[in-house]
């Protein structure tokens, strides 16, 4: 009798051991969850902080000269990477005519365009290809009746067709474009509008000096993380046909921004050696380090994938 008490009372030990492990596992698990928000937080005033320093002296101050020109004016109220700020400064600095934007790959947040439509009321279309993210979209920004929403995968065969539906078509002030997959067969197949400032994704992967996107007909579903989208030589090259210049890419290597090449032409270009930026690790906001880059030609013949030279 008194080993079977033993014995009960061992596995009632267990049984209470593994009952506040689980508790301590949880408490873990949330304290993490505390500590990734804090730091998500605390860059957030960070940025705002110094974007308030920044613009405190930007009169004085401010060079000329591109891309600190835009890049100084960098701030947030809804982009991911200080993208408003710059995309303010760029839009004062060519003039806007008619208030208007076109936002392909708005996820939930409105993209680069949330800013525009929220707080200054302009026309515009956003477009994700995740219904969760546009229904997101729409309960965010719906209370503006001149912006309009539609959940579509957005392709070069249907993007013109988008634009037009959406009485987008000729002249529009602000384009952004960020779908992390055939972005640069899209703006190529893109005849319908005319923007005069455009925010364009690059991949960083790709480094700053080659020309090359992802072929049209890859199957996204065998691609591995980080595969996707178009290098910032390929963008220089395909907007310098279609009249535009390369002017800046955010801190974050994250996007570029094009002018028409008809607006502030005293403006020069920066060639996308020069204008590149590698992509930031924002685990931690504080860090600014380096994301370690991955070699997407290797990542293609391992899986069977096909990269195109443009």
């Amino acid at each position: 009798m008194g080993k079977i008490a033993n014995k009960l009372r061992e596995m009632l030990g267990m049984h209470e051991l593994s009952r506040d492990l689980k508790h301590i596992n949880k408490r873990l698990t949330e304290l993490e969850s505390l500590v990734a928000m804090e730091n998500k937080w605390r860059g957030h005033f960070t940025g705002k902080i110094n974007a308030l320093l920044r613009h405190a002296y930007l009169e004085d101050f401010l060079a000329e000269d591109y891309p600190a020109a835009a890049t100084a004016n960098r701030f947030k109220l809804y982009s991911q990477n200080e993208e408003d700020g710059i995309v303010l400064g760029l839009l004062r600095t060519v003039g806007i005519v008619n208030r208007t934007f076109v936002e392909i790959g708005s996820g939930g947040s409105g993209g680069n365009s949330g800013m525009l439509c929220n707080e200054f009321g302009w026309r515009g279309v956003m477009v994700d290809y995740s219904k969760n993210n546009i229904d997101r979209a729409r309960r965010k920004f719906g209370i503006n009746p001149k912006c309009s929403f539609e959940h579509l995968e957005v392709t070069p065969e249907n993007v013109d067709t988008l634009i037009q539906r959406n009485g987008l078509a000729g002249e529009v002030d602000f384009f952004s474009l960020d779908i992390d997959s055939f972005d640069y067969w899209v703006l190529k197949g893109m005849t319908a509008c005319s923007p005069r400032v455009m925010c364009l994704e690059y991949n960083s992967h790709y480094g700053g000096t080659e020309s090359l996107t992802i072929a049209p007909d890859t199957d996204l579903s065998k691609a591995p993380k980080g595969f996707h989208g178009v290098s910032l030589k390929a963008w220089e090259k395909l907007c310098a046909e279609r009249g535009y210049r390369l002017v800046a890419c955010d801190p974050t290597g994250t996007n570029a921004f094009f002018l028409r090449n008809d607006l502030r032409p005293e403006i020069k270009a920066l060639p996308a050696e020069q204008a590149f930026r590698p992509q930031m690790d924002n685990a931690d906001p504080m860090a600014e380090t380096e994301r370690t880059p991955k070699d997407l030609k290797a990542l293609a013949q391992e899986h069977g994938l096909a990269l195109v030279e443009v």
